[in-house]
């Protein structure tokens, strides 16, 4: 075995540490949150140097799961408790020692790539532009419109209003030439069930 524990302290170590350098020392254990089902709890823990202390002299978390073995499988509740109070003297008494405990880096040497589920989705993967929008268009229940139509003087520009003649909607791409004796012909729209159309 290496000596990659060397050099962490016991939890149990921590405490006989932290009562003889506080003998009315008062350390209090919070459930933050817990889901029984899924199996995991986060527990705070608060360490007062004397007994009377109204405020915490250090404040710190642990966050366990519930294993399929091993001792988490029946104590991941107890485990967090003795996790949080470890972490949380870590900060009240540090000594020079690491802050994880040995317990917290024992867990560490064990995980194996087993334990950890593989990613099913790859986030750097890029999707063709035609794709997404398929994709958007299908969940939005949207309607994809093409782009917007060009004449020789660029990109048209769409514009709509009511005619004051028959009061109904008009619509139409015009063209962005300034001089009117140069522009092209406007396309345009009627306003239909499903929203513009082009008008034949």
């Amino acid at each position: 075995m290496s000596n990659f524990l060397e050099g962490y302290e016991d939890v149990n170590a921590r405490i006989i540490r932290a009562r003889a350098e506080y003998p009315t020392l008062r350390l209090v254990a919070y459930i933050e949150d817990i889901d029984i089902t899924k199996g995991y709890i986060l527990v705070k823990a608060e360490a007062y140097k004397e007994y009377e202390d109204h405020l915490p002299s250090a404040v710190d978390y642990a966050f366990e799961m519930r294993s399929d073995r091993g001792v988490n499988l029946h104590f991941w509740v107890e485990n967090a408790v003795t996790s949080a109070y470890g972490r949380v003297i870590g900060l009240l008494t540090p000594g020079g020692i690491a802050r994880s405990t040995k317990q917290d880096m024992e867990k560490v040497e064990a995980l194996s790539t087993k334990d950890v589920a593989p990613v099913s989705d790859d986030l750097w993967a890029t999707t063709p532009v035609a794709q997404t929008i398929e994709a958007v268009k299908n969940e939005l229940g949207g309607i994809y419109l093409q782009g917007k139509p060009e004449c020789k003087h660029g990109a048209r520009v769409w514009r709509t209003g009511t005619s004051a003649k028959t009061g109904k909607e008009w619509g139409n791409y015009s063209c962005i030439e300034k001089s009117k004796a140069t522009q092209c012909e406007p396309v345009w729209y009627m306003q239909t069930s499903t929203g513009w159309a082009p008008q034949v």
